[in-house]
């Protein structure tokens, strides 16, 4: 469903086949009105429209927030999964002082799907995506522009040099928050060999937890 949640909560969760069978059946709490975005003038006539009915406004690419804000009763849905445009250049010559690789990605590009791309080049590159296992990421961190429709439905581009404001605060502002982002450059990346290790110890003996400690805080040796 082009409306759908990750986060069923914020939806009503109603229907489940494991919930009361003789309870209310309803669609839930998602939007009246879906627009899937093919292009950018698409946002803009969604933006125009909402303005224009006193609509709430809300924006999806896939669902996952886990604040609801990509649901909402009531309200017109801009769905930007079909931005699956990616671009990649090894000098980058746009605003900022950086230059090296970056990438530029539609709306609508998942992590996997540039790392991917990125993980075919030669050498190897990486974009710095965060996963669900951290929750985090560097990502805006390394932003280096956006291309955006305002909610007054202009056309923007916001970068360290042409609306620096709006750069800064898309760069950490939360989502659907300032304008809507059609597409976005990032810094890119050598990925380099990296390994690691994961110890875990089931124990009640709590007694000999000062000899875990020291064990595990003993400096390793090599033959």
């Amino acid at each position: 469903m082009p409306a759908a949640g990750l986060w069923t909560y914020f939806t009503n969760d109603t229907c489940r086949p494991t919930s009361n069978p003789t309870d209310t059946c309803t669609l839930g709490y998602y939007p009246v009105l879906v627009i899937m975005a093919k292009t950018a003038d698409h946002i803009k006539a969604g933006i125009q429209f909402a303005n224009r009915n006193n609509l709430r406004l809300i924006m999806r690419n896939t669902g996952h927030d886990f604040l609801g804000r990509s649901v909402g009763w009531g309200a017109l849905a801009i769905n930007t999964h079909s931005f699956q445009s990616v671009n990649l250049t090894k000098n980058w010559s746009g605003a900022g002082r950086y230059t090296g690789s970056a990438i530029t990605v539609g709306a609508g590009v998942q992590a996997g799907a540039a790392l991917k791309m990125l993980n075919a080049q030669s050498p190897p590159g990486i974009v710095v995506t965060g996963e669900c296992a951290t929750v985090g990421g560097f990502l805006a961190d390394t932003a280096l522009e956006f291309d955006v429709v305002t909610a007054g439905g202009s056309y923007a581009t916001a970068n360290a040099n042409k609306n620096s404001d709006p750069f800064w605060a898309l760069r950490g502002g939360g989502p659907a928050s300032f304008a809507v982002i059609v597409s976005a450059s990032y810094k890119t990346f050598t990925d380099l060999p990296s390994s690691g290790t994961m110890l875990n110890i089931n124990t009640t003996h709590t007694t000999n937890y000062p000899q875990l400690r020291q064990a595990v805080s003993t400096p390793g040796t090599e033959d």
